[in-house]
């Protein structure tokens, strides 16, 4: 049996884009524990909102917290963050990171920069200018915060230092199509910390991989992506596996004897 937990806002709750929410699952601690945390944009862009609902607490209670800033022009590249040191990470367009503390009553948020080579690179032929929400990936590799960036010559791969707070250089890859950034938003898919993996292409797109150890880009698969713009959210099963028996107000509502869910 699960628990009915209504969203704190009803509106634009899936994307971040426009100043709408994105939902996060935070994974359960030990006891089975779990917290839900949304994301937007305050009004008039003055900064970031967070709504947090915590399953230690008896009934449904969210917790706001604020980050106030101007972050007009500053979206977030992708809803979905990345989850690390009891912190959510969100890349955002201009390259820096927004860091939540899901641990702290308080409800920390900051934001950290980008890596400070990108700077110089601006000025080099060989990297150029770049587009975080075209030609950048923030992910997770090996327990290391991680940004993926395409530029003109090179891929390169930043981790970063939790302790020293810097970026530094993990790998420095040959960019195999040079016009390999002009073919679509989102084309980055993934990083394993051997493999890189991206979509090239239209209508038709063809997924290639990278191999650090061999040092060799190969086409593996092509791929229909003629869809329409949904952004769409990965499955977490940390959520599916928290059981909890639903409130008795909701359970009378609905009118509800069996589970919810059967696995």
């Amino acid at each position: 049996m699960h628990q009915l937990i209504p969203y704190p806002e009803l509106r634009n709750y899936f994307s971040t884009r426009g100043g709408g929410v994105g939902l996060v699952v935070d994974y359960p601690t030990p006891n089975g524990h779990y917290k839900l945390v949304t994301i937007g944009m305050l009004n008039r862009y003055e900064g970031y909102k967070f709504c947090v609902f915590s399953s230690e607490e008896a009934g449904v209670v969210w917790h706001e917290f604020q980050l106030r800033m101007d972050v007009r022009g500053d979206s977030l590249v992708n809803p979905q963050p990345v989850s690390v040191h009891d912190c959510l990470h969100w890349l955002r367009n201009d390259g820096s990171i927004l860091a939540f503390d899901t641990k702290r009553s308080s409800g920390k948020a900051s934001i950290f920069n980008r890596p400070e080579i990108i700077r110089r690179y601006v000025f080099d032929p060989m990297y150029g200018v770049i587009s975080f929400p075209r030609d950048a990936w923030l992910g997770l590799v090996r327990g290391v915060l991680t940004l993926v960036c395409v530029f003109k010559k090179f891929i390169v791969i930043f981790g970063y230092d939790h302790v020293s707070r810097n970026w530094t250089v993990s790998y420095t890859l040959p960019n195999f199509m040079p016009d390999l950034r002009n073919y679509r938003d989102d084309f980055l898919k993934w990083f394993d910390g051997k493999k890189l993996f991206f979509v090239v292409g239209e209508s038709t797109g063809y997924l290639y991989e990278y191999d650090t150890e061999r040092k060799t880009y190969e086409k593996v698969d092509t791929l229909l992506l003629d869809m329409d713009s949904t952004i769409f959210f990965s499955f977490e099963p940390t959520l599916a596996n928290v059981h909890k028996t639903l409130l008795p107000l909701i359970r009378s509502i609905l009118n509800i004897s069996q589970p919810l869910l059967q696995y």
